[in-house]
């Protein structure tokens, strides 16, 4: 909507102010300075003129699991970002599992504790999975039916951990 500003971070190997700069930069605000103080100032100041005009701002981080505790650290303390009344910013960490494992630990505590919703994909049923593939080859531009066989498409969907014993080719 509208009042929503929202940011994408897609690389997790950012140090703090790379994080802070990409961040100001997928929401089209001007770097001033480029220490991680200078930058955290600039957003801080965005923040409160964008919550003064009643939008919210929406920071999306991709692969959490891969950020650095340092990374992570920064993030809690953007979560930290608020008036008397609401916070300045929303937060998204998405993830593998590894991302809830990671902050379990002691060093990262005060980000898990800050966490306030937590959700969890579940693998897509047979059903969905199908209906997934054959939308995807319409958006490709597939005219007609899919050219997979039912066998082919449920061969997809077998459990991958298992080794599958295979023949010459």
């Amino acid at each position: 909507p509208g009042e929503v500003q929202r940011a994408l971070v897609l690389n997790p190997h950012l140090s703090e102010a790379e994080l802070v700069g990409t961040i100001l930069d997928d929401l089209g605000i001007e770097r001033r300075g480029s220490t991680k103080g200078e930058l955290m100032t600039t957003l801080n100041q965005h923040l409160l003129a964008a919550g003064a005009d009643g939008k919210t701002v929406v920071v999306v981080l991709d692969e959490a699991q891969q950020m650095t505790d340092e990374a992570l650290e920064q993030i809690r303390i953007l979560s930290t970002l608020e008036t008397a009344t609401r916070k300045l910013l929303q937060i998204v960490l998405a993830g593998q599992p590894e991302l809830e494992e990671k902050l379990q630990r002691r060093e990262l505590r005060q980000l898990d504790q800050r966490i306030g919703i937590r959700c969890y994909l579940e693998p897509l049923s047979r059903k969905d999975t199908y209906r997934y593939i054959e939308h995807r080859l319409r958006v490709a531009g597939l005219p007609g039916s899919v050219p997979f066989t039912r066998a082919a498409i449920q061969s997809l969907m077998s459990d991958s951990s298992q080794p599958t014993a295979r023949g010459p080719s």
